[in-house]
């Protein structure tokens, strides 16, 4: 099974970047955390219906649902 690149920026309500944030798969774990600019990238190896979270300390965790398929997923975050 081909790897699929899910990548994005996490910013809070102002635009502002947020740093080490931890972006993940709730169903599977697959995940990373988001570098000082908020950009994060990680690969999973799953395909179909899921639902992707941020979480940051400070901030309430924002979650979405999205369809995993070819290889790249471009998923942008607002805590």
């Amino acid at each position: 099974v081909a790897q699929v690149k899910i990548s994005g920026v996490v910013k809070d309500e102002t635009g502002q970047p947020v740093p080490f944030a931890s972006v993940y798969i709730d169903e599977v774990f697959d995940g990373g955390s988001s570098e000082t600019d908020g950009s994060y990238q990680f690969v999973s190896n799953v395909r179909g219906t899921y639902t992707i979270a941020a979480s940051a300390i400070g901030f309430e965790t924002s979650r979405q649902q999205i369809e995993i398929s070819g290889s790249a997923v471009i998923v942008d975050f607002v805590l």
